[in-house]
């Protein structure tokens, strides 16, 4: 059974008392409307510790936008009957005048790690994060808090704060788990015409997180089509029809009402030949940031080097960022166009064939970072290399004439494949 507190004082009593009879506090800090991936954390909260302290608090001070905080869902009875049946034992909703008697004025520094990813599109979020979570910390104190690895920067600046205030709190990182309808890409029923050619045949698939996707086949089979589709550039190819559904969360990506601009920010594609833009290498990825309403110069310079660090560019071209994009060899072309993808922070990452164009020790670094970014993206990518697809990939789907003829786990579609088609493609009888 789990007891529910609205008052600091209230939950401070109870919390002092515990720690007189010597038992250990943990905290999971939340906003309620839990899920799955909350209970996960909860129940590693429960295994470790005597006192398992749950907040529930929607905090004002790290929304931007008050329409957002007002459509945030409230549903603190259905989340307490959670908690209580994960093993809970303490569930903290204070009010917002109790957390908040008199307006927080404290300014954390957290330097670059607060003003790239998220906390570049959401400025002040993080500091509005570190207000509550050390608000909290004061008031329960725990030996141990626990928060989801998928939010990797709030963990980070979770960390970077706890350091700054010295505190002796453990952070405990766990692998948060997702829902299967938070942001999953599924393809449902999808078929593609253009013109006469019926390119895509009833298509289902589920593509898992955070892991690497490749989709092999022989030539003309759809695959390239099919990653096209899911970032709407197939709407721009003459006599195309589409129909079926491509989701994104909750949401139907074909035909939606959203802007293509914001669909695209979600779901990044990285072709087979690189596009970088008529400008310089700077503004190649200053750009994306810049139509998505960040045109700071000292935040665009910080998020430049940011992901042009992340994709192994930065020592290269640091001392030449304002030369033309086009002067950098094919392979550093590549990298630049993904670190502008990244910017934006995708959640999905679309590879047509990325590597084909490019050398083999080129070839080799994307590879390697696509390994690395796994960590926090998903990525699907297209191959013709069948070795590059045993080197890299976690999950693959096999297709043939626009059909999809076997997907799986890659060692077990590789090692035992069950689809003859699958067979005969892997033993190199056509290609």
């Amino acid at each position: 059974m789990n007891v529910i507190y609205s008052t600091i004082s209230s939950l401070k009593q109870r919390l002092d008392n515990e720690r007189k009879a010597k038992k250990t506090i943990g905290l999971v800090p939340t906003m309620g409307a839990l899920h799955a991936g909350h209970i996960a954390l909860v129940s590693r909260c429960v295994a470790e510790n005597d006192i398992c302290v749950v907040s529930i608090f929607v905090n004002p001070t790290q929304f931007n936008d008050k329409n957002d905080l007002l459509r945030y869902p409230r549903t603190l009875e259905v989340d307490c009957e959670l908690l209580k049946a994960a093993g809970c034992s303490v569930v903290f909703a204070p009010s917002e005048t109790e957390m908040y008697p008199e307006p927080d004025t404290r300014i954390f520094n957290f330097g670059s790690l607060e003003q790239v990813m998220e906390g570049a599109f959401r400025p002040g979020h993080f500091n509005g994060v570190a207000q509550i979570v050390s608000k909290l910390f004061d008031i329960v104190q725990p030996d141990k808090a626990y928060f989801g690895e998928k939010d990797f920067q709030q963990l980070a600046i979770i960390r970077e704060m706890t350091k700054q205030l010295d505190l002796n709190t453990i952070i405990v990182p766990y692998p948060i788990v997702r829902e299967a309808d938070g942001n999953e890409l599924r393809v449902q029923g999808l078929n593609v015409h253009i013109k006469d050619n019926h390119i895509l045949k009833d298509i289902d698939l589920a593509f898992p997180d955070k892991k690497i996707t490749c989709i092999i086949g022989p030539s003309g089979c759809g695959k390239s089509t099919l990653l096209k589709t899911m970032n709407r550039l197939i709407d721009s190819v003459e006599g195309a029809k589409v129909n079926g559904e491509i989701m994104l969360g909750k949401e139907n990506i074909i035909g939606s009402g959203e802007k293509i601009i914001n669909l695209r920010r979600k779901i990044g594609l990285v072709s087979q030949k690189p596009c970088p833009l008529p400008m310089s290498i700077f503004e190649n990825i200053a750009y994306s940031c810049k139509i998505h309403g960040i045109r700071n110069r000292r935040k665009l310079k910080i998020i430049v080097k940011y992901y042009l660090e992340a994709v192994g560019l930065w020592d290269e071209v640091k001392d030449r960022l304002n030369a033309p994009a086009t002067r950098l060899s094919i392979g550093q072309q590549q990298r630049l166009c993904l670190a502008r993808s990244l910017a934006v922070e995708p959640q999905y990452i679309l590879a047509d064939e990325a590597t084909s164009a490019l050398d083999p020790l080129s070839s080799k670094n994307i590879e390697e970072l696509f390994v690395k970014l796994k960590r926090d993206y998903s990525i699907i990518m297209v191959t013709h290399t069948l070795q590059q697809a045993q080197r890299i990939a976690d999950h693959v789907v096999f297709m043939y004439l626009g059909e999809v003829v076997e997907t799986g786990n890659a060692k077990h579609v590789f090692n035992n494949p069950k689809h003859e088609l699958t067979k005969k493609y892997l033993s190199g009888t056509f290609s």
